[in-house]
């Protein structure tokens, strides 16, 4: 090591964050409901905190649904996936230790939207990751350490460490 290297290293040492990221697998199969997520469902009124409990059962509910590219594409099924849906939610939250259950509005929202996706979101999420591709490769700033959840009709996104 030259004495250039250990003068730089000492001069940003104090920048030097370390990370313990779980994988995704982990993440779907035994998520870490931390308190950030919990606060959230117990008072939703500022948070993406139930849009990430409806995505989560969004997602269990068409694994399970046995054709998981068509759940939420037939209207004629939707009181059905509605149901299991909302019992997927209830056990996610039962999970967690809470009593109350997230607002059926998410659900419906995301049973009415379906696999959609609309232009203007998916370029904000892809400058989204483009940014925090960049600071991984880069190797300045701090990225984000875990799940992104963007609100599109409140402009909002919040980070999760689950």
């Amino acid at each position: 090591m030259t004495i250039e290297e250990l003068t730089r290293f000492v001069r940003n040492c104090s920048q030097v964050t370390a990370f313990k990221m779980n994988s995704i697998r982990k993440e779907q199969e035994e998520p870490n409901w931390f308190e950030d997520v919990m606060t959230g469902l117990s008072d939703p009124a500022d948070t993406c905190a139930p849009w990430l409990v409806a995505i989560k059962a969004f997602e269990k509910t068409a694994t399970k649904s046995g054709n998981a590219a068509s759940f939420a594409n037939n209207a004629a099924d939707e009181a059905s996936e509605f149901a299991a849906m909302k019992e997927e939610a209830k056990t996610i939250t039962d999970a967690m230790g809470l009593e109350s259950e997230i607002d059926e509005r998410y659900l419906r929202e995301l049973l009415r939207y379906g696999r959609s996706k609309l232009h203007c979101v998916s370029s904000f999420l892809g400058g989204v990751a483009s940014q925090e591709a960049c600071k991984l490769v880069m190797s300045q700033y701090i990225p984000m350490n875990h799940t992104f959840i963007y609100d599109g009709i409140h402009g909002k996104g919040e980070v999760f460490n689950l």
